[in-house]
């Protein structure tokens, strides 16, 4: 067998891993959160919000997939204390996260927190994979960036509305944004600052060192274009979601647009220079399922209204 074979096989593996744990960052956090989740309407319907399904059955999914993971790496890849750690940081850190997150008087370190758990999966998958590099240590710190910053400022204002009516502690709760009569919330400017600031940090981990690449022209004209295009769009689309003349509708949009531009970011710093072809990959592959669903929504809306009509 081949090393390619070998490391194709290992890739596939660490993508695997991603499912259990996926089952702890989803469903632990419905299982946490499952009070607020029936004030929201865009959450009620959920299988275990809803009581299509049992906390005690999701319990236990959540238990058989921490222990399918744990058993996995060692049994198929051997021992490895460093594989171990990330995994276990990665776990750990996410269910902490999910429990207690909006549940402390600090909520941007639990933002900061699950973004340790996500990039300790990140971390894990580049040690299946083979040796980590610096680029490696550099794609963890922006991973807990992005993390933070997307789940503290847009995720909070998304769920602002049925955290602030159950008492959650959120980032943008802290920062004193307020749901309104309006269809815009109050978005104070506290919390603007705090994005902006985490929007700099990150373009500066991951659009940073292709500006020194360029500068010494060692970057092709492709990937500095493709490099400068996602950085410009991910502040123009953070400036639009966080405008308060802007209503729901828009600003859910844009902010979408700034998740995946900032994402898009980030798969630049993990391909190097060749991550421009990274960058859209990932940016298509998150943004055609999200089309999918929003376009299912409005079907569904336009089906109702003929319904009724």
């Amino acid at each position: 067998m081949t090393a390619v074979e070998v490391n194709s096989q290992r890739i596939a593996f660490a993508l695997c891993m991603s499912l259990p744990f996926h089952v702890v960052l989803s469903v632990v956090n419905d299982l946490a959160d499952i009070e607020v989740d029936r004030g929201d309407p865009r959450k009620a319907g959920r299988p275990l919000v809803s009581g299509r399904i049992s906390p005690r059955t999701a319990l236990g999914v959540v238990v058989s997939a921490v222990v399918l993971g744990f058993l996995a790496d060692p049994v198929l890849l051997g021992l490895d204390a460093y594989r171990f750690l990330a995994l276990f940081i990665s776990f750990a850190a996410t269910a902490a996260y999910n429990v207690a997150g909006k549940r402390t008087a600090v909520p941007p370190f639990m933002d900061f927190l699950q973004g340790v758990g996500a990039a300790g999966f990140a971390y894990y998958g580049a040690l299946v994979a083979g040796d980590p590099t610096s680029r490696s240590a550099l794609l963890a710190i922006s991973v807990v960036v992005f993390i933070t910053f997307i789940n503290g400022v847009h995720a909070g204002l998304r769920d602002l509305s049925s955290d602030y009516s159950y008492g959650a502690r959120t980032t943008p709760i802290l920062f004193g944004a307020r749901p309104t009569g309006a269809d815009a919330p109050h978005i104070p400017r506290g919390l603007v600052g705090y994005a902006w600031a985490l929007q700099i940090l990150l373009s500066v981990i991951t659009l940073g060192p292709f500006l020194a690449t360029f500068v010494k022209g060692a970057l092709s004209w492709t990937t500095a274009i493709v490099a400068a295009a996602f950085g410009i769009a991910s502040f123009a689309s953070l400036f639009l979601s966080l405008n308060s003349r802007a209503d729901m509708g828009r600003r859910y949009v844009f902010a979408g647009v700034q998740l995946l531009t900032g994402f898009g970011t980030v798969a630049l710093c993990a391909g190097g220079r060749s991550g421009d072809l990274a960058a859209v990959a990932v940016f298509l592959l998150v943004l055609l399922p999200l089309t999918a669903r929003r376009l299912k929504r409005r079907m569904g809306a336009g089906y109702r209204r003929l319904a009724h009509g």
